[in-house]
């Protein structure tokens, strides 16, 4: 960008002096540019009441000369300009190539011309007065005047053409001399001319009158040559077919015959009306409309049954079947599978009845909150409130009906997440509660929705889980199997631990968020895992980074391992139902291990024997009780409640009295 300032010491000055130079600063890119090989011109134009962004008219030119790195204007190059405010540019135009480079690229420097104390603003109009004095000074200078030594011839001067700016037609023509700086005795001519005042238009010319041509001949008509089949104009073959290939026979066999159309319509016209009888087709039409396209789940048939027994529209799931049912024609039928494996992303967590939200399980995605902006977005108006402490993200994109889980914080006006569409208007805020409180809650994007923005604060754990889907998980119930009936695991394999690019770790103080910590502490992405896995981790934890910490499908921490803040070991760790990751630290020189279970060993037939011979050993004793004989006759045993139950291991006495 090219700057022209001017220097304070000659802004302004007073009209007649033609002995003060102005000084101007000019700049290309803040660099002081080569004017070595260009020829330099002041451009001026007066303003209108002291607007000095707006010219008025234009006033003159004038050369330009270097001095050390600024280029001067000298005012007896502009003594015809009379008192008030001027703009100035100044165009540099290259010897070579002729174009100009104007300075400044925005705006214009300024000048002010003063009145002088004769009260002189128009040279064409001076009181008698101050000519008369002008004169009186001038005699007096004359009188001084002598005769100077005769000079030496002067080089006859070049003149090369410059520039011809175009002035208004009320505007006076002028023209400046510009002497090259490479060659003094050489001059760019300069032309400022006024346009010539557009003319009045002419009269309109009389229309021209000619006299009618020949009529023109009858064309051909074009025919057809019977044995090549082209267009013929006269005797012309114009090698053009004027026929197309001969179609192929019809098939007789797919013709629909007038009979055969009347009987399949016939037939349509039954079937549609046997079809409307056995549905009942206006009832359908209003079941249809009535029906939620969100499935609601049950147990079983019977718990369907026992909420609903009068029926009710909607689809209807049983999670021991994974059937269908709808409401037809007075009960409950079983329209078969609603799917293979898991239920629909359409079936929501908290539309589960509480018997099965155990039984399904979310697979879910942990988002990072990304941003870090001062303030809070205001679910009033969608700005940014600033306050101490809190925050808000980067926009997330987000999909109608997609289901998230968060964990966080409000605070008055601020919601944990602000929901806005492609406009940035806002169109739902979660969670509902104003409080400034810590809260964790779900909800699905609502139609309109496509961004998601997060407040948060410095210290509350913020996290958001995107619900993928539901599965009813068949190998948790595995794996719990393997852990009840059996007592040690025989093969573990080693699980890839990928580190965090950060430094830090997985703060249990904080509920598993993440904490910064660039000296001694390291830590790696979360680990899925299932219900009823087993894990062994080796390592060493430090203070508030527990060596494992087990996060569920809130984001809320589970379970941290160990339970001593400093402690080194190898430790076993069974995944609770509702876990949805492990997230594993490893403090600085300790090597870190993590590792699954992948087969158990079955010793409760050795226990069973042993258990066997120790009751047997008890059956061959008779102990006494305060001095009375026991006799164990019974084959069972009295429980707490005082009911008996057989048992071929345990004897018992009769009741005493």
């Amino acid at each position: 960008m090219r700057t022209l300032t001017i220097a304070d010491n000659w802004k302004d000055w007073k009209f007649g002096d033609t002995d003060a130079v102005m000084t101007f600063t000019a700049l290309d890119d803040d660099k002081v540019p080569d004017f070595s090989d260009r020829t330099l011109t002041f451009k001026i134009a007066s303003t209108l009441n002291n607007d000095l962004e707006h010219p008025k008219d234009f006033a003159a030119t004038a050369a330009g000369y270097i001095q050390d790195k600024n280029v001067i204007l000298k005012t007896e190059d502009v003594k015809q300009l009379t008192p008030g405010n001027y703009i100035v540019e100044l165009w540099a135009m290259s010897n070579d190539t002729q174009k100009d480079a104007v300075y400044p690229s925005k705006g214009f420097a300024q000048f002010t011309i003063e009145e002088n104390s004769m009260k002189v603003s128009d040279v064409t109009n001076i009181p008698s007065m101050t000519i008369n004095a002008f004169w009186n000074a001038v005699m007096q200078k004359v009188g001084t005047l002598t005769k100077g030594a005769k000079g030496d011839p002067g080089q006859t001067p070049k003149i090369v053409m410059g520039s011809v700016t175009k002035l208004s037609p009320d505007a006076q023509p002028s023209a400046t001399l510009v002497p090259l700086q490479s060659d003094p005795n050489t001059y760019t001519l300069n032309l400022q001319l006024p346009q010539g005042v557009q003319g009045e238009q002419g009269l309109q010319g009389i229309p021209g009158v000619g006299s009618k041509g020949l009529d023109g001949n009858n064309g051909l008509t074009p025919t057809i040559d019977p044995k090549t089949k082209h267009w013929m104009i006269g005797g012309t073959d114009t090698g053009v077919i004027a026929e197309g290939q001969a179609g192929k026979d019809a098939d007789p066999s797919k013709y629909v015959t007038i009979v055969s159309f009347n009987q399949l319509r016939q037939q349509v016209q039954d079937n549609a009306t046997a079809l409307a009888q056995k549905a009942g087709k206006f009832e359908l039409e209003d079941k249809l409309a009535q029906m939620s396209l969100e499935p609601e789940a049950f147990e079983n048939e019977a718990a369907l049954k026992a909420k609903y027994p009068n029926g009710k529209p909607g689809l209807m799931v049983t999670a021991d079947t994974g059937h269908k049912w709808l409401w037809i024609q007075g009960a409950w039928k079983d329209c078969g599978i609603y799917q293979s494996a898991g239920i629909a992303a359409g079936i929501k967590y908290d539309k589960l009845d509480d018997t099965l939200k155990g039984a399904f399980l979310p697979n879910v995605e942990e988002i990072p909150v990304v941003g870090n902006h001062p303030g809070y977005i205001s679910k009033q108006d969608g700005k940014v409130v600033p306050t101490n402490n809190y925050y808000h993200s980067d926009a997330l994109s987000v999909m109608p009906g997609e289901e998230y889980r968060i964990k966080g914080r409000t605070y008055y006006d601020s919601r944990t997440v602000i929901l806005e569409n492609g406009d940035g208007k806002i169109v739902q805020t979660y969670p509902n509660d104003s409080a400034d409180q810590e809260v964790t809650f779900g909800f699905t994007v609502p139609q309109g929705a496509s961004r998601m923005i997060i407040n948060y604060n410095s210290f509350t754990p913020t996290r958001i889980l995107k619900i993928l889907n539901y599965n009813r998980n068949n190998a948790a119930w595995a794996n719990l199997n393997q852990i009840t009936f059996t007592q040690k695991a025989d093969t573990y394999i080693p699980i890839k631990l990928e580190e965090n690019l950060k430094k830090g770790y997985w703060d249990y103080k904080r509920e598993g968020a993440f904490s910064v910590n660039k000296d001694s502490s390291a830590s790696y992405k979360p680990i899925a895992v299932k219900p009823f896995e087993v894990y062994r981790v080796t390592g060493q934890s430090k203070y508030d980074a527990k060596l494992a910490t087990l996060i569920d499908y809130d984001g809320n921490m589970i379970q941290a391992v160990p339970n001593s803040d400093n402690q080194a070991g190898t430790f076993n760790i069974v995944i609770p139902w509702n876990a949805a990751f492990i997230l594993i630290n490893n403090y600085t020189g300790i090597a870190t291990k993590l590792e699954k279970a992948t087969s158990f060993s079955n010793p409760m037939e050795d226990t069973q024997n042993r258990l066997n011979k120790a009751l047997l050993d008890f059956k061959k004793s008779n102990y006494d009780f305060e001095g009375i004989q026991l006799s164990y006759t019974q084959q069972g045993f009295w429980d707490r409640n005082g009911r008996f139950t057989e048992s071929n291991y345990i004897d018992s006495t009769d009741k005493i009295t």
